[in-house]
């Protein structure tokens, strides 16, 4: 028999809970890549101008937006952006997990992205977890990073967003996604 590790049983409540309260199936239907190839220099690939997408920023609808934030929750390009990413591999009974830190990109087919670089975290408990850097992408139900799903869109408002896959993840191993980023 399996033993499972204290930190998967600390946090699948959690997982569980947003389970539950989702409400979004059309993020359990979304493809698993992304094609899109956005660019942050301002032009499309045939070098002609592409015209930012953010303009100002993307807006959120937090309770008590802008009282503490003069931008009231807008993520704004080159803003800085922190959190968390998680991708726990069930046939191994141990979790990947990386500090997100980096800055907010243009995104022409996105709501939001982010440039990040992943940090190992000291709580990963797959030994072969290793740093790297990448984007993430944001539509209205679902996150990618490097063009991979990485779950529905559970909550994107006053600058904070999470997600998680919503069940499993199948490719050469089963994955469950996990996340949160602050802009």
């Amino acid at each position: 028999m399996q033993s499972w590790s204290v930190p998967f049983l600390v946090w699948v409540p959690a997982v569980v809970a947003l389970l539950v309260a989702c409400d979004e199936p059309d993020a359990r239907t979304q493809t698993t890549t992304d094609d899109s190839d956005d660019r942050t220099d301002g032009t499309s690939d045939d070098g002609t101008d592409a015209g930012l997408g953010l303009d100002g920023g993307v807006s959120g609808e937090g309770e008590g937006e802008g009282e503490d934030d003069p931008d009231g929750g807008r993520a704004s390009l080159g803003d800085p952006v922190s959190g968390e990413l998680f991708h726990f591999i069930v046939e191994r009974d141990c979790d990947h997990r990386w500090a997100l830190d980096g800055l907010v990109v243009d995104c022409l087919e996105c709501e939001l992205a982010f440039d990040v670089d992943l940090v190992v975290s000291g709580e990963s408990s797959c030994g072969d977890t290793v740093p790297g850097f990448g984007r993430v992408k944001v539509t209205e139900t679902a996150v990618y990073f490097e063009g991979t799903y990485q779950g529905a869109v559970f909550e994107m408002e006053g600058g904070y967003l999470t997600w998680n896959s919503v069940g499993y993840v199948y490719g050469d191993q089963t994955y469950y996604y996990l996340g949160r980023v602050d802009y």
